[in-house]
């Protein structure tokens, strides 16, 4: 016979640390994970606190980042918040400044902006400062930052082409042109094919941006460019073909 455990048990976290336990005394990282999503999903955020208290490891972010959770959950903000702008000025995201605002006193707020943005004008990452200083409606200094990056710049950042696209929107065409081919030439360079079709989308913008006559400099002019990658990349059909093809749908 079968017996039955009540469906109330299934989401016991006692229970399922208690059995986690049994078979081992010394829980790992993804099981201290475990058992504290599983009590802040039962409201017991002082008995998830618990298994917060030492380091991670690789996924040390992970656990500060439940640790920021959980101390809010019992409100204690201004731990929470010494947590989370740790974690914002290790990453300098967009996101992360989001959080850590989200646990400080409005009268707080102006000053951690204007912390966040000294920071993004003196990171070494020109993608991650471009895109906080963008979030901080600085614009200018976003583009600023790109114009000042080497020609060698690679596009190897996962929020190069949002920003990109944003700082189009934003009327920055110049910083849009920076990454652009910087993108372009990244994946060129490391003749992927699957990756031609982005390409080859990155390709039609800086033509579009250069149709409307804007103003590079101090960037070198399109056509030079567009000569440089004509020139060292010309065996690559695959690519003009897809450059070809995005042209003309555009055109339709």
């Amino acid at each position: 016979m079968v017996r039955k455990t009540p469906a109330g048990h299934l989401h016991d976290p006692d229970i399922k640390v208690r059995a986690v336990l049994t078979y081992c005394p010394t829980p790992n990282e993804v099981q201290k994970q475990a058992f504290v999503e599983a009590y802040l999903e039962a409201d017991r955020p002082a008995d998830a606190l618990a298994w917060l208290e030492h380091c991670w490891g690789r996924t040390e972010s992970t656990r500060l980042g439940l640790r920021s959770d959980t101390l809010g959950r019992l409100g204690r903000f201004a731990e929470s918040a010494e947590i989370r702008q740790h974690l914002f000025e290790h990453s300098l995201s967009t996101f992360n400044l989001q959080r850590w605002l989200e646990h400080l006193p409005e009268t707080s707020h102006a000053a951690a902006r204007e912390r966040a943005h000294h920071l993004a004008l003196n990171h070494n990452d020109p993608i991650t400062a471009a895109t906080l200083l963008l979030h901080l409606g600085d614009d200018q200094s976003a583009e600023a930052i790109l114009m000042s990056e080497p020609p060698g710049m690679r596009g190897d950042s996962h929020g190069a082409a949002p920003l990109a696209k944003a700082l189009q929107a934003h009327h920055r065409p110049r910083g849009a042109t920076v990454i652009y081919r910087a993108l372009v030439t990244t994946i060129l360079d490391r003749a992927n094919p699957r990756g031609y079709r982005h390409a080859a989308d990155y390709w039609v913008r800086l033509c579009e941006i250069a149709d409307q006559g804007v103003a590079l400099v101090p960037l070198g002019s399109h056509e030079a460019y567009v000569a440089t990658i004509r020139t060292r990349h010309a065996r690559k059909t695959a690519f003009w073909a897809r450059v070809n093809a995005a042209r003309r749908s555009g055109a339709e």
